[in-house]
């Protein structure tokens, strides 16, 4: 939600709100409890942030006010791509440098949800699937989208390059992103279901919040890149965490 009227001074902006979660009973008190706060800088001119408290307009500043993008390092086509849905996945987004098993009426097949990201290199698509698992990805998926869908112009869009990294973030990261592959396949679990529309299918399934001591790897070392401060760091390591750690909401 957002508040925003014309005005000759400067200070009153823009006022918004977090995109808010509530359980029934908390929807008699949902306008009371309702705080509006400044966005501050637009990211973009077509986009007004969400913004939940105070220390997100820093944030802004630290991580997303950068001319350059993912879209630096992607590619028409390649042999190194990352594999994504465009739906699902409620508090995690999942990105794969493998193709995840999905079998229709038992013969191997692709879901009609899955798309793709190519790259121009193995270490750029491997940096690209540590940043897009990050914490500060998905920060940046619900302050600036519809919070559901995945589409290009998201991933595209997203202000952090991975050929402008240090060399030592660089390399930490594709060592990361092989330890978050190993431990989402080590925790998966097959899947299956039927439907009159689709017939039988039989996939994986990943639970991201299962791999966090990973994921809090790799944003600590977008942490140390970006030069946030420990309020800062803390804010995103703990993002969202009463709902993207809790049971059975957090499978895609």
């Amino acid at each position: 939600e957002l508040i925003s009227r014309k005005s000759l001074t400067p200070s009153i902006g823009t006022l918004s709100t977090p995109l808010r979660k509530w359980p029934a009973e908390y929807r008699l008190s949902l306008f009371e409890t309702t705080a509006y706060l400044s966005t501050g800088n637009r990211l973009r001119d077509y986009i007004i942030p969400k913004i939940s408290s105070e220390i997100e307009v820093a944030l802004i500043s630290n991580v997303m006010s950068r001319v350059e993008t993912l879209a630096d390092v992607l590619a028409r086509t390649s042999d190194h791509k990352i594999y994504y849905r465009i739906g699902g996945g409620r508090y995690w987004k999942i990105f794969t440098t493998f193709q995840p098993q999905f079998v229709l009426n038992g013969a191997p097949s692709v879901s009609s949800r899955e798309e793709y990201l190519y790259f121009s290199s193995k270490e750029d698509r491997d940096i690209a699937v540590s940043l897009l698992s990050s914490t500060v990805f998905y920060w940046y998926f619900m302050l600036t989208t519809n919070s559901r869908d995945l589409n290009p112009i998201d991933l595209r869009e997203f202000p952090v390059s991975p050929r402008k990294l240090s060399a030592e973030g660089r390399r930490k990261l594709v060592k990361l992103s092989g330890a978050l592959m190993k431990s989402y396949r080590e925790h998966k679990e097959i899947r299956e279901k039927t439907s009159k529309s689709t017939g039988h299918v039989v996939y994986e399934e990943f639970y991201p919040r299962l791999s966090k001591d990973v994921l809090d790897e790799i944003d600590l070392v977008l942490g140390a890149e970006f030069g946030l401060s420990e309020a800062q760091q803390d804010f995103l390591l703990n993002y969202d965490i009463k709902y993207r750690m809790g049971g059975a909401d957090n499978k895609t």
